[in-house]
This record gives C-alpha cells, sequence and structure tokens, in this order.
C-alpha cells in the first residue's frame, strides 16, 4: 500500500486503499461521476447509481471471454471493438453478485 501510494501521489485528490465496497460504493454516489470505470462491484454501484461503468480490471463477466475467433482488425475487428466496449457498459446484473454488492434498485449510500 506505501508503495502504491507513493506511485499516485499527486495524480489524484484522493487515495483509497480498501477491501470495503460499501465504502467504495459511497464514495462514488458522494462524487457523483459521469462514468465509472472499475471492476465488476463499480458496474453494480453504476447501474444502482444509473451511471455508466466500463469493465476495465478483473474480476470480469464471463461474457468477456468467448470462445470463438474474435478478430481485432479491419473491418470485423471494428465490430468485435465496438461489441466489447458497448457490452462493458451495458451487461445486466449476476444475481450472486446483487446479493453482495446489493440491487439496482438501492439509490441511497449504504454505510
Amino acid at each position: 500500500e506505501e508503495w502504491f501510494r507513493s506511485q499516485v501521489t499527486g495524480l489524484c485528490e484522493e487515495i483509497v486503499v480498501t477491501d470495503d465496497h460499501t465504502k467504495v460504493a459511497d464514495m462514488i454516489a458522494k462524487a457523483e461521476p459521469a462514468a465509472i470505470f472499475g471492476t465488476q462491484m463499480e458496474r453494480h454501484v453504476g447501474k444502482r447509481l444509473d451511471v455508466p461503468c466500463g469493465v476495465i480490471s478483473t474480476p470480469v463477466h464471463i461474457q468477456n471471454f468467448p470462445l470463438t475467433y474474435r478478430p481485432f482488425l479491419g473491418y470485423e475487428g471494428t465490430n468485435q471493438l465496438a461489441d466489447l466496449v458497448y457490452n462493458s457498459f451495458t451487461l445486466g446484473m449476476e444475481d450472486h453478485l446483487i446479493e453482495i454488492f446489493g440491487g439496482h434498485d438501492t439509490k441511497e449510500i449504504m454505510s
């Protein structure tokens, strides 16, 4: 944690290192961001607050790992990349994560 803090000091207003997802959810709700980039947990917070979220870190949804051929060059590649970005912002809520992080119908701060 000390190394991380030393690397990002001066790049942002506040540094938070925690395993408490409710603290993170509360901070996101208070900040009222236009978009969120993070894990599945942040995506669930975004759904709850009606804020778009791109999943850019593990854990990620299983649908992000198809078992088929996916080119990333040319016309088909453009389609694949567009689908990847679109789906990361629009995937539904998984039941097992709703139990952990709360449902999308809960708008208030959690803690």
